[in-house]
């Protein structure tokens, strides 16, 4: 039985790794993604990239070594990131509230069968 050791890095590839990206990307056949990008290293050798500008276009892969699993993790950075910088709109909406007393509920308009409106 052999075990084989290997580490896979993700992170965010900056200029010092552009000529690595412009490899893989002749390796795969495709242009170099726009920076900022991330990276999926394999025991230091890039060997998948994502753009984080577009994080659903197309990954960079090397064609060579399998890469299925690497891409998906940069899928899920990527949107880990977008999700940070974006924060849904419910979400602001709930944290400006977070301070503020619950607010009572009041209807607006008149009661089943009445004429005059609710008033608490």
């Amino acid at each position: 039985m052999s075990t084989t050791d290997t580490q896979l890095t993700i992170r965010t590839l900056s200029r010092d790794d552009e000529e690595a990206l412009r490899r893989l990307a002749g390796r795969d056949s495709a242009t170099s993604p726009s920076l900022p990008a991330l990276g999926a290293e394999l025991d230091g050798e890039l060997v998948a990239a994502l753009s984080l500008s577009d994080p659903s276009g197309r990954p960079l892969a090397d064609p060579f070594v399998a890469t299925a699993g690497a891409v998906e993790l940069l899928r899920m950075r990527a949107a880990q990131l977008h999700a940070a910088d974006h924060p849904r709109h419910g979400d602001r909406r709930r944290r400006r509230r977070a301070g503020l007393p619950r607010a009572r509920g009041a209807l607006a308009g008149s009661p089943p069968g009445g004429s005059r409106l609710l008033q608490l």
